[in-house]
């Protein structure tokens, strides 16, 4: 009960314009990086990238980002969902555009591109490597906080789904389908 308590509090406190979360309209700062803390601590998936602010003084800006997804092979349990088709690894390239629609409210694409590894396959035991194509869409909040002259800090809470649209290039046991995701990620803007 205190823990559902506790959640109604930050709520209301987020929901109330507290100046140390306000969206500042008035400094642009363009430029911006951010990674995923939950994706590498809990999945060991390391994920980071630049951003860049589109149309500043549009009631609708945009941001376009580069980045790179690291997944190194792991066998926690957290990683099932990565490995069903034998330990899987991946190193790739992020494109991202992301669309602002009121403050802090968005959506997001991100295509990621690049070499994917199993090992220990599930059908056969063999070890695959091939180019991959994993795209993500969210929809998300961004939470200014700390502005300062010259930087602020941000984190954003995404919801989404993700999906592999080429075809796997190693024997799979089950069509992998889409993927729930979800995500925090922290950064800076200077």
């Amino acid at each position: 009960m205190q823990r559902i308590h506790f959640t109604l509090l930050i709520m209301l406190f987020l929901s109330l314009g507290n100046p140390l979360f306000a969206q500042d309209e008035n400094k642009v700062r363009r430029w911006g990086v951010e990674f995923s803390p939950i994706g590498a601590g809990v999945f060991q998936l390391f994920q980071g990238k630049a951003t860049y602010l589109l149309w500043p003084h549009k009631s609708t800006s945009a941001e376009v980002g580069l980045g790179v997804l690291l997944q190194p092979q792991s066998t926690a349990s957290t990683n099932e969902g990565f490995n069903r088709d034998g330990t899987y690894s991946a190193a790739m390239l992020s494109i991202a555009y992301r669309q602002y629609y009121w403050r802090g409210l968005h959506t997001e694409t991100v295509i990621n591109f690049g070499r994917g590894s199993v090992e220990d396959n599930v059908v056969d035991g063999q070890e695959y490597s091939a180019f991959q194509l994993f795209n993500q869409h969210f929809i998300g909040y961004k939470f200014q906080f700390l502005n300062g002259n010259k930087t602020n800090f941000f984190a954003i809470t995404q919801f989404g789904f993700g999906y592999v649209p080429l075809a796997k290039k190693w024997p799979t046991t089950e069509n992998s389908g889409v993927f729930l995701l979800g995500d925090l990620k922290v950064g800076i803007n200077f």
